[in-house]
């Protein structure tokens, strides 16, 4: 094959990859027809696979963003949990010393129950506080919904590619399917055409 030939085919290649669909015109003409046939199908399936693989690109951005807001979320709020935890189990200890005090009587009933009442209260707005830090679940509830229908969303476009392509049947390994006519051709350097288009990870 000549290194002209090459350059279009290479160039050809380039060009698909590219997005660049148009047509070569005269630099297309040194193409041999077999290639140009098998360029034309890649082509076609680029077509299909293009948007889609975009669309799926910009999408997963998206998800990763979005776990990442839940697990800082996440994180944020159960850390007020637990510290809202540790200072009502300390407040509880501190009743139930002056519970055991009164019930000993060594000490003045009074002062106690005032202390008792003042530790109930700041119990009451942490226990508000960690109700508070529970909201998170109804957001991360959001952002899951959402996240669920990107992926479907996601799954559903790759589902379509498989049908579209039948990509479940056994097919050539550029992915498509050699007319009749095609198989008959022999080209002798069809291998070269091959090594290209593997080279591109075709």
């Amino acid at each position: 094959m000549e290194t002209s030939v090459k350059q279009s085919i290479v160039r050809r290649l380039r060009a698909i990859l590219d997005g660049d669909y148009a047509d070569g015109g005269a630099e297309d003409e040194h193409i041999p027809e077999v290639v140009a046939v098998r360029l034309a199908k890649l082509q076609a399936n680029f077509q299909v696979l293009s948007p889609v693989i975009v669309t799926c690109l910009e999408t997963i951005p998206k998800i990763e963003e979005s776990l990442h807001t839940i697990m800082t979320t996440t994180e944020e709020s159960v850390g007020r949990l637990m510290g809202s935890s540790e200072q009502l189990l300390d407040r509880l200890n501190s009743i139930r010393e002056l519970l055991e005090r009164i019930a000993s009587q060594n000490s003045d009933y009074v002062i106690s129950f005032r202390k008792i009442e003042e530790l109930n209260s700041s119990n009451q707005n942490e226990i508000f506080d960690m109700m508070g830090s529970l909201e998170f679940q109804d957001i991360t509830h959001q952002i899951v919904d959402k996240l669920n229908k990107m992926v479907r969303d996601m799954q559903q476009q790759v589902q379509q590619l498989i049908d579209a392509l039948a990509l479940d049947t056994p097919a050539d390994p550029f992915g498509f399917d050699d007319d009749e006519s095609d198989s008959k051709i022999i080209d002798p350097d069809q291998g070269l055409v091959d090594k290209l288009l593997a080279e591109f990870g075709l």
